[in-house]
């Protein structure tokens, strides 16, 4: 997952220094905004499937940390 959205971001970097040229053009102009809402979405596809893999799923930070967390909260004299 992080080598695609390493990709991704690479690609956006080289296309938007290909925007930075000049190049003025209304169809191309359309495309880059369809792109655009299609880079948003695969975007926000990849931080949510971030998130519940750090939230909720298997081997999750909170499934491993979760535990250790509610000991700490629940003897917070001992822990200080």
């Amino acid at each position: 997952m992080e080598v695609i959205d390493e990709e991704f971001k690479r690609r956006k970097v080289a296309t938007g220094n290909e925007k930075k040229k000049g190049k003025k053009n209304t169809v191309h102009d359309e495309l880059d905004q369809v792109v655009g809402t299609t880079e948003d979405e695969f975007g926000d596809g990849m931080a949510h499937i971030r998130e519940r893999e750090l939230l909720f799923g298997e081997g999750s930070l909170l499934q491993v940390f979760g535990p250790l967390i509610v000991t700490i909260c629940g003897n917070n004299t001992l822990y200080r």
